[in-house]
């Protein structure tokens, strides 16, 4: 059922406390599986956002990107521990074979594909969100201030723009924040743009530790649905090769053959089937989690 702007900005006012209260014990007790997602017969499950490190040794790091699906490697410009497309290229040369469909930005290895993706968090106040980029042509994107300049570089390189966990943004006790109401209303009003500094989509699901983005997931795909736009499924896996492929979208793997063009087109027309739902996940164990978030950040995986 289809919701009006006001409804929906009502009926989904979220407390900090509530996201808050129990974080400590929601460490302990949220144990999962971690078990990935597969995909339908003819998808290739597409993992968009997701971080995985340089550090990990030649065969970890080729049997991740051969392995079934599709991974976005993600370049941030605060890091240089995510492995990015141009280092996995390198890695392949000379001793794999490969074929680049879409020469920078989509390739395919063994039973997988990988591609070219961004992450920018631009220091907008009145647009606090993160954004992946994918696809984009070219060098890579500098920060901006704002974030609907991002946005507009982005689709002028032709790439799409996602912002990424829409409703768990920087700031706050514990890093992150769920949005306030106004927060909230700017988010609404960018998705309602209709230039070139609308998004493509947002992120639905976020696999990340549960009951750090449960109730955002909610909203999120709540959201989609009220703003008619394309929402997607991802691991946002930070570092750790098993968080990687956890979920994503299905995108016809004819489609995913035919280059980034076409894998482009289908997300921005909303043409995949998206893995992954608040209620069942899947999400990160919380011993990954906090791996991949705090002790590897901090020394390097090693």
């Amino acid at each position: 059922m289809k919701h009006t702007r006001r409804q929906f900005l009502i009926g989904s006012g979220i407390g900090l406390g509530l996201f808050t209260a129990g974080a400590t014990a929601g460490v302990y007790l949220d144990h999962q599986s971690m078990q990935p997602v597969a995909a339908q017969r003819g998808e290739v499950l597409c993992d968009l956002h997701a971080h995985p490190a340089t550090y990990h040794s030649y065969d970890e790091t080729v049997g991740m990107l051969s392995s079934s699906g599709l991974v976005g490697l993600g370049q941030n410009n605060k890091t240089k521990r995510n492995l990015v497309y141009e280092q996995a290229i390198r890695k392949l040369e000379g001793t794999i074979a490969f074929d680049e469909l879409t020469p920078g930005l989509l390739a395919k290895v063994g039973d997988g594909y990988f591609c070219k993706t961004q992450e920018l968090s631009p220091e907008d106040t009145e647009y606090p969100f993160e954004i992946l980029a994918v696809g984009s042509i070219g060098d890579y994107l500098p920060e901006r201030e704002s974030t609907i300049d991002t946005i507009k570089e982005i689709h002028d390189r032709d790439g799409l723009a996602i912002i990424v966990h829409p409703y768990v943004q920087r700031g706050g006790l514990l890093r992150y924040h769920l949005l306030g109401v106004r927060e909230e209303m700017a988010l609404a009003n960018l998705c309602n743009r209709s230039d070139q500094g609308r998004p493509d989509a947002i992120e639905a699901h976020n696999a990340q530790l549960k009951w750090h983005v449960q109730k955002a997931n909610k909203l999120a795909a709540e959201f989609t649905d009220c703003f008619d736009i394309p929402g997607i499924s991802s691991s946002d896996a930070h570092r750790r090769l098993e968080q990687v492929k956890l979920c994503g979208i299905g995108i016809t793997e004819t489609i995913v053959r035919s280059g980034m063009g076409e894998v482009k087109k289908a997300i921005r027309e909303g043409d995949f089937t998206r893995y992954g739902t608040y209620e069942e996940g899947p999400y990160v164990s919380a011993w990954s989690f906090a791996m991949g978030h705090f002790y590897e950040q901090k020394f390097g995986g090693r």
